[in-house]
């Protein structure tokens, strides 16, 4: 089952991209990276989450508040300013946004793979 975490960011990177990326199982590599990506990501999206909640006044948003139509400038700034530094993150830790999302999609789709992401995330934790 995926984490909620994992949910959460690929409905924020969705707009970058679509995946175009194949169904194959990932390589251990490839989950290495993503289960990184992931823990390093948390972090990044509760601090713009939280400076949007700050300024549109209220803790009561959905889970995708950058996802919500009709957003203020400044909140709409603020979730670009996180898109774009997904999108780098992502990047520098050599995945494409395709891959990133098409294992996201993957692994709620296939409990093994979600384990192994899962498993690969307790091992990146001990190393933070």
């Amino acid at each position: 089952m995926p984490t909620r975490l994992t949910l959460l960011l690929l409905l924020l990177l969705t707009h970058l991209s679509r995946p175009a990326w194949g169904q194959t199982n990932p390589s251990e590599e490839r989950i290495q990276r993503y289960a990184l990506i992931v823990l390093e990501l948390e972090p990044i999206r509760q601090a713009h989450l939280e400076e949007a909640r700050r300024l549109l006044g209220s803790v009561n948003t959905s889970g995708n508040l950058c996802g919500e139509r009709n957003l203020p400038a400044s909140v709409q700034a603020v979730c670009n300013r996180y898109f774009e530094r997904s999108q780098r993150l992502v990047e520098q830790r050599g995945l494409t946004v395709q891959e990133f999302n098409a294992i996201t999609t993957q692994a709620q789709q296939d409990p093994n793979l979600s384990k192994r992401i899962q498993e690969a995330m307790l091992r990146q934790r001990k190393g933070f």
